[in-house]
Parts: C-alpha cells; sequence; structure tokens
C-alpha cells in the first residue's frame, strides 16, 4: 500500500494500492493466525479509501466480531463505493447500526444477544 496526502491537509490522508508502496498490510485472517488464542471484540477501521480492498475477500472473520467500527469514506472519495463496500459485508446477517460523528457503529446480533 501506499500512503499519501495529495491535498496536503491533515485529513486528506489517502491509501492506495501500490506493488512498490512501502506500507505492508495484513488480512484480519493473517493477524488472527499469528495468535490462535485470540479473538476479536472490536475492530476499528479506518483506512482512508481502501476499504473496497478490505472488504472485497477474506471476509468471514465478520462472523467472529461483535462489534466492528468503521468510517466509510464515500465523502472524501467519490464514486469508489466505499460505503457499498462495507455495508454489503456488514448486512449479510443482522446487526444494528449507530452512528456517531464520523463512525459508524456495527453491533452483531447473535454475538451480543443477552
Amino acid at each position: 500500500m501506499k500512503l499519501s496526502n495529495v491535498g496536503d491537509a491533515p485529513w486528506a490522508w489517502e491509501t492506495t494500492e501500490d506493488e512498490t508502496g512501502e506500507i505492508e498490510t495484513y488480512t484480519i485472517p493473517d493477524l488472527l493466525l499469528e495468535n490462535p488464542s485470540c479473538c476479536l471484540m472490536i475492530v476499528k477501521i479506518d483506512i482512508e479509501g481502501s476499504e473496497v480492498a478490505l472488504f472485497r475477500s477474506n471476509i468471514s472473520w465478520i462472523e467472529d466480531a461483535p462489534l466492528i467500527i468503521f468510517e466509510a469514506h464515500d465523502w472524501l472519495f467519490h464514486w469508489r463505493g466505499t460505503s457499498h463496500a462495507i455495508l454489503s459485508a456488514l448486512t449479510i446477517a443482522p446487526r444494528d447500526y449507530l452512528q456517531h460523528g464520523e463512525n459508524t457503529f456495527s453491533f452483531s446480533h447473535s454475538l451480543l444477544h443477552s
């Protein structure tokens, strides 16, 4: 991945897929394999426009995450479909959504059922 700030504003950072990029990436399944005794509790996603890349494959971990917090960047990256990528993956199973500022909190019905 590559991290750049084309607009030179503090909020204008963007990640893009780039084979010559300096940022190494890991999938959530990769991280869980490296730490087999761990389990997901909260997953916070703020990846500055790379939501489509994250949610295009390896999304089975979603069913094990009681709370996923994400920032959708449609407002910043028009017509990239960041919200669509996130919500298409998250809406496979019932979840509740609460918005606070730029964060959306997605709570799993099955994992948080009392």
